[in-house]
């Protein structure tokens, strides 16, 4: 089957092909459709050539630039790193890169306590398709978190629970959306997610210290959540045990 050279690039920039309808080779190019050029006339465009090259530079920049804010974002240096990040958002276009970007934009943005441009990224985040879960999840579940603490419970509430549709056995996404909850005055939902996050993860205290907050403040609400006392003291003991095979 002939091929026809498209003005897209693949990796590294370089020209792709894309095979044709059912051409077979050795057919006329009349009989192929005035549309496609033959590969050996795109392969000696100029402008073709300068494309290519253009594609390629641009994507080691991308390369760089993503080198270098993630040094320093791990340096804790976000003031530096949020201009690269959003330099980058710009040069990737869509798909599954600018996932990942967004995601790291918006930890960024956390990590400056600013919940607002967190929440506004990660919300972007999730209408990016991606293939890799990890991405999905974390920009819902960071979602979550944002707008919890911007005190937007009832928001907060969805993403939380499609962070735990794409992976259950995260404790953070039990947690956040039992914070969710507890915003909104949904005390005993509250404390079934608390559990749940500690069941998942007991060596993560956090969880079990907004459920005891919470029964402080709320004791009737015990009364709601059914083997409160029996749930409530093996959630205890499992995250004492957690801490005692921790190594120091």
């Amino acid at each position: 089957m002939s091929t026809s050279t498209t003005r897209g690039s693949g990796p590294g920039g370089r020209l792709s092909s894309e095979a044709d309808d059912g051409v077979l080779p050795g057919e006329a190019a009349s009989e192929r459709g005035d549309e496609e050029v033959d590969e050996e006339l795109a392969d000696a465009d100029p402008e073709w050539e300068h494309l290519a090259s253009i594609a390629a530079a641009e994507h080691a920049l991308c390369l760089a630039l993503l080198s270098y804010a993630s040094y320093c974002q791990t340096t804790r240096q976000p003031e530096r790193a949020l201009p690269l990040y959003r330099r980058i958002v710009h040069a990737v276009g869509d798909g599954p890169r600018r996932a990942r970007v967004l995601l790291e934009l918006g930890q960024l943005s956390e990590q400056r306590r600013d919940y607002a441009s967190a929440a506004v990224i990660y919300a972007e985040g999730v209408g990016v398709a991606t293939p890799d879960p990890r991405v999905a999840y974390f920009h819902r579940n960071n979602l979550g978190y944002s707008l919890n603490q911007l005190g937007r419970h009832a928001e907060a509430e969805v993403p939380c629970r499609e962070a735990i549709a794409l992976d259950a056995s995260r404790a953070n996404g039990h947690k956040n959306l039992g914070l969710a909850l507890e915003g909104q005055g949904r005390h005993a939902e509250a404390v079934e997610a608390y559990l749940k996050a500690v069941e998942v993860c007991p060596a993560d205290r956090r969880a079990l210290d907004h459920m005891e907050s919470l029964l402080a403040r709320d004791p009737a609400v015990a009364s709601e959540v059914p083997r409160a006392a029996e749930r409530l003291a093996r959630a205890r003991e499992a995250v004492a045990e957690a801490a005692r095979r921790r190594p120091n």
